[in-house]
């Protein structure tokens, strides 16, 4: 009987390790083609407010908010 749970133990251990992989190399494709990462300062209200009303995916950041970490594609950057 144990020579049966063995090769199943490592079958069952294969495809849980293939399906994390798969998970990670193919969890990339969610992100937006040609995305980035920017920081912007915040120091400017005026600009900021400019920066809110474009809708853009952006978070405020550091102990007093003084930059934005923003995630945008080549287009959204142009309007920025």
């Amino acid at each position: 009987m144990k020579k049966l749970f063995t090769p199943m133990y490592f079958i069952v251990f294969l495809l849980l390790f293939c399906f994390s992989l798969n998970a990670q190399v193919l969890g990339e494709g969610g992100w937006r083609i040609g995305e980035k990462q920017i920081r912007i300062s915040a120091d400017n209200p005026e600009h900021v407010q400019n920066l809110y009303n474009l809708k853009l995916n952006l978070d405020f950041h550091g102990p007093a908010y003084d930059y934005i970490i923003g995630y945008v594609t080549p287009s959204e950057l142009l309007k920025i």
